[in-house]
């Protein structure tokens, strides 16, 4: 979660139930596959998700409470946790 990605408690609640709503376009894939990077130089090479795929994971909610609006979404990166250490993997940035 970008810093200040989330403004209230509702956006919180939203957030950690899963309750989206999409109002725009999501992108196609930039490219076939995406490179995992770790601190140690290593790197694998996966297929990509498309932002849709990833969108419908994400969005679980659909209740009538708070939700978060997606307008659209940009190829980015994150870095996560794993059992090797810290890896930058391939993300979809989602937008409101």
């Amino acid at each position: 979660m970008p810093e200040g990605g989330l403004r209230d408690e509702t956006d919180k609640l939203a957030f950690t139930t899963h309750n989206f709503v999409l109002r725009g376009a999501l992108p196609a894939l930039p490219r076939k596959d995406g490179e995992v990077r770790w601190k140690s130089g290593a790197s694998l090479t996966l297929p990509l998700m498309a932002a849709g795929k990833a969108y419908e994971r994400v969005a679980r909610g659909g209740n009538d409470g708070p939700h978060l609006t997606v307008t659209g979404a940009k190829p980015g990166e994150m870095t996560l946790t794993t059992s090797r250490g810290p890896a930058t993997v391939p993300a979809w940035l989602f937008r409101r």
